[in-house]
Parts: structure tokens; sequence; C-alpha cells
């Protein structure tokens, strides 16, 4: 009985520090972060990028949200390259200067890992990197909250 309280006791000590998403602070910071590059590509697409930041915040989706417009904050950012592909590198420098909750760094540098796999998918624009950049964020949205 000692044995399966002292194993319960660690489980529940080692489950209370998994979290399944990112804080919203982090979130927040993100956002912040890309908000300039919100703001020249929304001028640049002739779209309203405070809309797009309230359709984002208020939803948590991408539904509605100009996959070129995605593309063209990230490669701005540099995480999306010359060539329309995911630039790991790049992105775990970012996640690591912009976020400072340790979990929340782990939570993203794990997605960003798993999400380079978009590298590999087949897109109709080639280097535009609308559709790729488009399912980046919704596969690293994806991973971040599981």
């Amino acid at each position: 009985m000692f044995k399966f309280v002292v194993c319960l006791a660690v489980l529940t000590v080692s489950l209370s520090h998994v979290r399944a998403k990112v804080t919203d602070e982090t979130e927040q910071a993100l956002l912040a972060h890309l908000d300039g590059w919100m703001e020249e590509c929304g001028k640049e697409l002739n779209l309203d990028a405070k809309e797009i930041k309230k359709l984002h915040v208020t939803n948590g989706k991408l539904e509605g949200i100009d996959k070129c417009f995605v593309s063209c904050v990230l490669k701005k950012e540099g995480t999306i390259n010359k060539e329309g592909k995911f630039d790991l590198e790049t992105a775990l420098e970012v996640l690591r200067q912009v976020v400072k909750n340790e979990d929340d760094l782990k939570i993203m540098e794990a997605a960003s890992k798993t999400c380079l796999a978009v590298n590999d998918q087949a897109v109709s624009d080639g280097d535009k990197g609308c559709e790729r950049a488009y399912n980046l964020v919704i596969c690293i949205r994806k991973q971040k909250n599981q």
C-alpha cells in the first residue's frame, strides 16, 4: 500500500508540471512581436491588419485570414525564407528571444520541430509561401494546444 501511495504522489507531482497549451502571456508576446509586420503586410496587401488581429484574437482561428498575409508576416520575420520554406533555426532563435516562460518555450520549440514537416508538403504557390505559411501556423496552433 505504501508503494502505491508513493507512486501516486510521484505521478501527481509529475503531472502538475504538464500543461497542454501555452499561457496567454506567451500568446500576447508572440502577437506583439509580429505586430509591426502585420501592419506592413496589411498595407502591402490592402488588408486591415487591425481587423485581422481582432479576428485572430476573438476566434483563435485562421479562418478568414488571407494566406498570403500570413506568408508576408512570416517572411518579414524570417521564419519563412525566400524559397517559401519554414526556417526552423530562425524560428527557434525568435522563440528564445520572445517567449519568457520556460514551459511555453519547450512547447513552442517542440511544436516548431514537429511542424518542420510542412516543408515536405506539396503546395501550389511554390516560393510565394502562402499555403506553406498558412499550413505552418495551423500545425503549430494544433501542436501547442494539444
